[in-house]
């Protein structure tokens, strides 16, 4: 996580999170992607990119 530039792993954990279970409230990423498997994971945080990067007008 300190690869991110610092040591709140919430930045980064919360939103995989969301992108994951589509729940602000949900078992923590790790423990859901191991249990949805590899492929479904991806193809979750696939969509949560595209969707948000429809949201946010390009500058």
């Amino acid at each position: 996580m300190d690869a991110i530039g610092g040591g709140d792993k919430g930045v980064l954990l919360w939103p995989l999170r969301v992108a994951l279970s589509g729940r602000k409230a949900s078992p923590g990423p790790f423990e859901i992607m191991d249990a949805m498997g590899k492929g479904r994971s991806i193809q979750r945080i696939d969509t949560a990119i595209a969707k948000t990067s429809r949201a946010i007008p390009s500058s």
